[in-house]
């Protein structure tokens, strides 16, 4: 199997701006080179459960949405109430990467990886 790492990826991220703004942006993302018992996997798909949902949107009004950037790599921002802000205080500033489950297929391995059948 072929070791593909050292490329990139795409990462949906969520950031709650201390200014009361959501942005949530699609980010280019490093393939790290896997240590000798990992296994890199490339994910085709991904659900948005409703467990991701607070992750994501961070109490934001969504009807407030505006996109901007580029195709490749799209931005949404909404506003965020004062009310909801609160709740916030702890993930301000922080890009955190949304979702934890996906559906993909090994791309490359480290060197002490066997092939198990």
């Amino acid at each position: 199997m072929a070791n593909t790492s050292g490329g990139t990826g795409l990462q949906l991220r969520s950031t709650v701006k201390k200014d009361g703004i959501l942005e949530l942006s699609l980010t280019t993302i490093a393939t790290p080179e896997p240590k000798p018992e990992e296994v890199i996997v490339r994910i085709d798909a991904s659900p948005i459960n409703p467990s991701d949902q607070g992750l994501l949107f961070g109490g934001a009004d969504m009807s407030t949405a505006k996109a901007s950037g580029t195709a490749d790599h799209p931005v949404v921002t909404a506003n965020i109430s004062p009310a909801a802000m609160k709740a916030m205080a702890g993930r301000l500033d922080q890009s955190l990467p949304v979702g934890n489950e996906g559906l993909g297929w090994s791309s490359g391995r480290g060197p002490l990886r066997q092939r198990k059948r």
